[in-house]
């Protein structure tokens, strides 16, 4: 999906087509013959721009047609649809206070762990603090020690209340509007909004937006990249 806009050194013509739906609201041609204008609704399929340039003569009749590869930029304006479902319940780690310590000790790249064994805790996560060991400040030994330490946690359920779901989707919403952005599309209005559906919270809606045409092929991409990494939550 996308506007194909491929160089080409042959013959043979190559047209801007659109693939995806909007308003044109600026338009500079530099090579083609033009098939819109600023304010026009375009539809997917659509031709922009021709890759045919007509050749007149002096009495402004068509001569010839020369095939071009079309060149220009376009932007448009453009409904992007949005929906975000979360569930209402969530896993989150509790720590249990049991932690065990192993100690490292390393020689070059082989290392060795001491102590007690970690084994019993069915999940713990680990924690290594270690250091190289040096005779100045500026002379290193191939040695290093340090300790790992294991704590133990419990996996527990809990359920988001309202104002916790609409955190979580306003930040992956965040997200996707940053990378929009990035991407140098302009944001117009962001028509968004959390409901609860019964059996999830949805966020749902559009964002108008001004991109150039090509940029139509990275929406897609974008809205996979779309991914909220929810913070951890750990009771203590």
């Amino acid at each position: 999906d996308g506007i194909k806009e491929d160089i080409q050194t042959d013959s043979t013509p190559r047209d801007i087509v659109a693939t995806c739906s909007g308003v044109v609201t600026s338009m500079i041609t530099r090579a083609g013959t033009p098939k819109v204008k600023p304010g026009d609704e375009v539809e997917k399929g659509q031709i922009l721009v021709s890759g045919i340039v007509n050749v007149y003569n002096d009495a402004k009749e068509v001569v010839n047609q020369r095939p071009v590869s079309a060149d220009a930029d376009i932007f448009v304006r453009v409904d992007i649809p949005y929906e975000e479902h979360l569930p209402y319940l969530y896993e989150y780690k509790e720590y249990t206070g049991r932690k065990k310590t192993r100690w490292l000790f390393g020689i070059a790249d082989r290392e060795i762990e001491a102590g007690v064994s970690w084994s019993s805790f069915t999940q713990a996560d680990i924690v290594t603090d270690s250091r190289v060991l040096k005779l100045t400040d500026s002379f290193y030994l191939p040695l290093r020690t340090g300790r790992k330490q294991y704590l133990e946690y419990d996996i527990k359920e809990s359920r988001y209340t309202q104002e916790e779901a609409e955190d979580v989707l306003n930040q992956k919403l965040k997200i996707y509007l940053l990378d929009l952005i990035e991407n140098k599309v302009q944001i117009l209005h962001n028509g968004v909004t959390i409901n609860d559906s019964g059996t999830d919270y949805v966020m749902a809606g559009t964002i108008t937006a001004v991109m150039r045409w090509l940029q139509c092929l990275k929406l897609k991409e974008m809205r996979k990249r779309k991914q909220y990494n929810e913070c951890e939550r750990i009771v203590d």
